[in-house]
């Protein structure tokens, strides 16, 4: 867990893990200069599994989960942040599933969504299996606060985080982890993960999407522009539902399910929204 300022829901993410029913870890959390009250609440914590960390300087998310990465002792890493919350039962489920399938180097899981208040929000249920693989480009195939991985695998292959992306650097670690290792999901909703206003993925969108554009084209079979990207994402309707359809096939050459479903989808939001598009304009 990398913390910066999280005072906020810091002491209900830190007691998720406390409360594990799988109790055999050992709980690297490294504050990043929190300016807040965090090094005192973790601080407050009299439990040998916490070893706290604090950087000189500030360092940002990724160099910092490097640092943990390294840091660790344990056969796996499991992934948390300093506002979410995870279910009590989130690291057995996924220490047995990697103990029972050794070709898998990450696993992560479903999650619920939750407002500031804590509130329920929807639930992301993930792909997994063969779907997982043949979509893992969509991003993010694997929710960030929920995987678990192998250390061996990450640092004997020289798989951390690329430290250039202040953003979307987990998009980018699954696409180059997926390359060579196995990846997949549980179906279980393993955290509550809270959208905050002030998050990353809200306060500094264009960056993220910039980043995921970038990460995309990188990986893709064929080259896209950053429309095709944002318009298989869902994220714009540039695009017409043809060229939407088109992309989708030139980059994972298939006709299956989820093709259909995600430009079927594409479709009736590129209506909605050339329709809301026509009423704003007679207003």
């Amino acid at each position: 867990m990398s913390v910066y300022n999280g005072e906020q829901y810091l002491q209900e993410s830190i007691e998720s893990i406390l409360t594990q029913t799988y109790s055999d870890f050992e709980f690297i959390i490294i504050d990043d200069c929190s300016t807040d009250n965090s090094v005192n609440i973790i601080e407050s914590y009299d439990d040998s599994r916490i070893r706290l960390v604090r950087n000189k300087q500030n360092m940002r998310l990724p160099a910092s989960l490097n640092k943990g990465i390294n840091l660790a002792k344990g056969e796996y890493i499991a992934r948390m942040d300093a506002d979410d919350i995870s279910m009590p039962e989130r690291f057995a489920k996924q220490v047995f599933y990697m103990d029972t399938h050794l070709d898998v180097a990450v696993v992560g899981g479903g999650f619920q969504a939750i407002d500031e208040s804590g509130n329920n929000l929807y639930i992301h249920h993930p792909a997994t299996g063969k779907k997982l693989a043949k979509y893992c480009l969509i991003p993010s195939p694997m929710a960030h606060p929920t995987v678990m991985m192998r250390r061996d695998v990450i640092v004997n292959h020289n798989l951390f985080y690329d430290e250039k992306y202040s953003s979307a650097q987990d998009y980018d670690l699954w696409q180059r982890i997926n390359r060579k290792f196995k990846i997949d999901n549980l179906p279980d909703i393993l955290l509550r993960y809270r959208i905050q206003s002030n998050s990353i993925s809200v306060a500094k969108r264009h960056q993220q999407q910039d980043n995921t554009y970038k990460i995309f084209n990188k990986y893709s079979p064929v080259d896209v522009s950053y429309d095709e990207v944002m318009a298989i994402m869902h994220r714009n309707y540039v695009l017409n539902p043809w060229q939407q359809a088109l992309i989708m096939y030139r980059v994972f050459h298939t006709l299956d399910y989820t093709y259909w479903r995600n430009v079927t989808g594409y479709a009736v939001r590129y209506i909605m929204a050339r329709l809301n598009l026509n009423k704003s304009t007679a207003v």
